[in-house]
């Protein structure tokens, strides 16, 4: 319990990127300390958490990309490939949202510092998790030369 897997793919297509597009910048810097900064979250994940009555339709509200703002727990630098977001945040990670990406400012720029994995929420009767719980999210800069590597 408590050990999931690092959420991260590459996805590489053939030319250019179109007018009027970036990439997005990511981080690179396994000794940052981005504890008690705010980061931006996109995911597709479920609007409402979980009723936890045994036989819920686990998919309904899933399907449509929010975008939430949440703040990374004090305890940031505790673990190098991962990092949680605070209880204090009204919006926490929920079904669905694993693989997308969190970002934030540095330098006055926009970089993508994590990637949603899971919430750490307790477990509801139907067996799932409680979409209210820290959210456990994959470090970019520990994946960076993973990364790179694929995209070279």
């Amino acid at each position: 319990e408590g050990q999931y897997d690092h959420d991260a793919a590459v996805i590489s297509f053939r030319g250019g990127i179109p007018s009027g597009f970036v990439a997005t910048p990511i981080d690179n810097d396994k000794y940052a300390n981005y504890g008690d900064r705010k980061v931006f979250v996109y995911g597709f994940g479920r609007l409402n958490d979980y009723s936890g009555i045994v036989g819920e339709d686990t998919y309904q509200k899933i399907g449509t990309l929010r975008r939430g703002e949440m703040i990374i727990d004090s305890i940031y630098n505790q673990f190098a490939d991962r990092y949680y977001t605070s209880l204090s945040t009204r919006t926490q990670l929920c079904q669905g949202d694993s693989g997308g990406p969190q970002f934030l400012e540095k330098n006055g720029v926009a970089i993508q510092v994590g990637i949603n994995s899971a919430v750490e929420g307790p477990t509801l009767p139907n067996g799932h998790r409680s979409c209210k719980g820290p959210s456990h999210v994959t470090k970019v800069a520990y994946m960076y030369d993973w990364i790179m590597k694929q995209i070279r």
